[in-house]
């Protein structure tokens, strides 16, 4: 699986969206689908997103583009779960990628595939798109607007290694199961009142505006994690490739260091509690208890980048425990 955010094919952002619709038009197995699975031709399509672009200055981005590419042995996935549901033979999985194609599939393969990624899939991705954001009031795909269609074929471009060695003609279609999904995205909530920009450089960054706190920032990497993973678990897929393994290492790691912020939180509430309570003569030594606790803390942080299963835990609880005790130190004093 491989998911990234672009402007659209190359094309100018900043103005109406129909010379990427009409690009992705030029498959016509599948139509337009809008969040709630609608089907739209193109060009309502085309109106969906150019409507949506209230409080956008002149110049702004108007839309963005994601790709979702399922790999050949994620589709050969869906493939066989239809045929295992029937009590049909198998494709091997070491199967060529020259032996593979989508259309000797029969129809209800092809619609199972299609479907499944469409109405299962395809929504949990825009789930994770959104709160990657970190936004006040956008929570899943139900507050964006957006239309996807899925592809079937991919072909060779001119600057293919197998094009630019002689072994592949430009334009000739690829081997292998090739289902992608484009979505195209406003750039605007379906609110109108907020801009979600995937291109921006801020990670989760606060700032304040009108008095009210605010988060900018699009995490791609934790929107990439989350929607592979969600592939997984909706399917049932065992990922069998380097890049999808790395990226469950990365899953552990922000599971670790999720675990050692809420941690972290315990810490301080404990530490803001025996305030109120009046124990400001004992406040220095429980300053310096909980600055002991809080490096703690910061080891493990720096451990999770590289983490063992069971060490999160045991760092976690060793972080609280000291606290813990410093706490049964105040009360007996």
């Amino acid at each position: 699986m491989y998911i990234k955010t672009t402007a659209g094919k190359g094309l100018n952002n900043k103005s109406s969206c129909s010379d990427l619709m009409c690009y992705l038009s030029k498959e016509d197995e599948t139509a337009f689908k809008d969040k709630n699975g609608n089907v739209l031709n193109e060009l309502e399509a085309i109106n969906l997103i150019d409507k949506n672009t209230s409080g956008l200055h002149r110049n702004s981005a108007r839309f963005y583009m994601i790709t979702v590419n399922p790999s050949s042995d994620e589709i050969l996935h869906l493939v066989n779960q239809h045929r295992s549901l029937n009590r049909l033979q198998l494709i091997d999985r070491n199967t060529p990628k020259g032996d593979l194609s989508f259309e000797r599939l029969s129809p209800k393969e092809k619609e199972h595939v299609i479907q499944s990624i469409e109405k299962k899939y395809i929504p949990k991705v825009m789930d994770n798109y959104a709160r990657a954001f970190h936004r006040n009031g956008i929570t899943d795909h139900q507050q964006l607007v957006y239309v996807s269609k899925v592809e079937i074929n991919r072909t060779y471009k001119h600057n293919d290694k197998t094009v630019l060695d002689g072994a592949k003609i430009k334009g000739q279609q690829k081997e292998g199961f090739n289902v992608h999904v484009h979505v195209v995205v406003s750039r605007m909530d379906a609110n109108k009142k907020i801009k979600l920009n995937p291109n921006i450089k801020n990670k989760n960054d606060q700032w304040r505006k009108d008095g009210q706190s605010m988060t900018r920032g699009f995490v791609l990497k934790e929107f990439q994690v989350n929607s592979i993973a969600d592939f997984n678990n909706t399917f049932n897929y065992s990922a069998q490739n380097k890049y999808l393994k790395s990226n469950h290492q990365y899953l552990d790691n922000r599971f670790a260091k999720n675990q050692i912020r809420h941690a972290t939180g315990i810490l301080k509430g404990k530490f803001t509690n025996t305030l109120s309570q009046g124990h400001f003569g004992i406040e220095k030594e429980l300053i310096g208890k909980t600055s002991s606790a809080l490096s703690w803390t910061k080891t493990a942080v720096t451990l999770a980048t590289n983490p063992v299963l069971g060490s999160k835990e045991a760092l976690i609880k060793a972080a609280k425990a000291i606290l813990d005790k410093g706490m049964e130190n105040v009360k007996e004093k």
